[in-house]
């Protein structure tokens, strides 16, 4: 399963990773790397960055819509 990632402007975030069959399991940032300004850490943490504008492109290029990605997840 491709690995999802945010792009806002020129930033990349990587939003986690599913393969072989496992739960799909979110990327972790502490509060300086954050794309929030506190801990990035849990499902609801991400779903505060999908609130903002960007779009969601797989490993391979591939666009994907927040419905598609939460489906997934």
């Amino acid at each position: 399963m491709p690995k999802p990632k945010v792009f806002e402007d020129t930033d990349k975030w990587h939003i986690g990773k599913s393969s072989g069959g496992w739960s799909f399991t979110f990327q972790a940032f502490n509060k300086y790397d954050s794309p929030l300004d506190r801990p990035l850490s849990t499902t609801a943490d991400w779903r505060e960055v999908f609130k903002r504008p960007g779009t969601i492109v797989d490993e391979y290029g591939a666009v994907m819509t927040q419905e598609d990605f939460w489906g997934m997840v």
